[in-house]
């Protein structure tokens, strides 16, 4: 996201519009339960659970031990955490990502009718396949780029969207040019933004820590080729020279541990337990793997990490919320998605 291209939304639609083709951007998130009920529920880590992109052993075995015991027992633990995420005043991922959606299209091209910007659910709705379609069939684009809203690639996440669009595609008649983003952890922007989130907060709670925590997985992955702890490593350690903060006391853990395998390390929750019992008494954490705010960084971190730090003798503790639709961020994102169109001119 770096070498800003200063053009106004009117005359970025102008440039835009000399292409003679319809372009559209699609923002792809993770998704959520449509609302939160045990079905809905269930149908959402059903679908997330058998795809061969975050489990890929997909044998008899795991489908009766999905089907008998953890979607009952999961579906059942995470009810409660829906139900209070469900009750804010705007459910975070879905208005955060119908925001952004809003705001990137305002940023790229005011009215301009050249440009479609729709989002999507790689779980749940608006699905791909349905927004794919209607971008396509109904709003006449003819060619799509593709953003994943992870700033880290990772086969489990990136790829499977990458997957489930080229799925889309093929089931339709007319095929439109399509150029897919798969990472933006390394852009000087992404970081930037990260970096003016975090900053204020360190200056007004003094942490003796920051913890970087990012969404785990299991070493398996990574040792068969899935670039993802590379990524995050490196983003800490960007994040590490922008920040004016001693760099030594910035950790970079992994949370959101399933099943049985050996994941990536160290533990996000665990780690804030040793810190405490160690005389540590304030920490702040950001979730850099995570642009929008989830059940992962609002329960798993806000809620269960902060128990853990105060139960084990922690004073004071900081959750750094994520980009979300921040200012700065969507100034940010368009003006990367700027240079992606216009190199997409044809």
């Amino acid at each position: 996201m770096s070498d800003q291209i200063n053009l106004s939304p009117k005359d970025f639609a102008q440039a835009l519009t000399g292409t003679k083709n319809k372009t559209g951007v699609l923002l792809v998130q993770l998704g959520t339960p449509s609302e939160p009920t045990l079905p809905a529920i269930r149908a959402f880590l059903e679908e997330f659970l058998t795809d061969p992109f975050v489990i890929d052993k997909q044998n008899g075995w795991w489908r009766f031990l999905l089907k008998t015991t953890i979607l009952p027992k999961r579906s059942k633990a995470l009810l409660p955490k829906y139900q209070s995420l469900f009750q804010k005043p705007n459910q975070p991922l879905t208005k955060a990502t119908q925001s952004i959606c809003q705001k990137i299209y305002e940023q790229l091209s005011g009215s301009n009718p050249f440009l479609v910007v729709r989002w999507a659910a790689r779980y749940g709705e608006p699905s791909i396949q349905n927004i794919l379609t209607t971008m396509v069939n109904d709003e006449q684009c003819d060619q799509i780029i593709v953003l994943p809203l992870f700033p880290q690639y990772s086969h489990t996440t990136t790829g499977s969207i990458q997957n489930q669009v080229k799925l889309a595609l093929h089931s339709l008649r007319q095929k439109p040019k399509v150029k897919f983003i798969s990472s933006f952890c390394q852009h000087s922007s992404y970081i930037h933004s990260l970096c003016e989130l975090i900053q204020p907060c360190l200056a007004l709670t003094r942490p003796e820590r920051l913890i970087l925590s990012y969404h785990g997985l299991p070493k398996r992955y990574t040792a068969l080729g899935d670039p993802y702890i590379g990524m995050c490593e490196s983003t800490s350690a960007h994040i590490k020279e922008t920040l004016n903060y001693p760099a030594k006391h910035i950790l970079t853990t992994y949370q959101s541990r399933f099943g049985k395998e050996e994941w990536s390390g160290p533990d996000t929750l665990t780690t804030l337990s040793q810190l405490a019992k160690q005389g540590i008494k304030n920490v702040a954490i950001a979730c850099p793997s995570f642009t929008i705010d989830c059940l992962e960084t609002l329960d798993e971190i806000d809620v269960a990490g902060r128990e853990i730090f105060l139960d084990h003798g922690g004073k004071t503790f900081t959750y750094i919320p994520c980009l979300n639709d921040d200012p700065q961020w969507m100034f940010a994102l368009s003006d990367f998605l700027k240079q992606e169109l216009l190199s997409f001119k044809t």
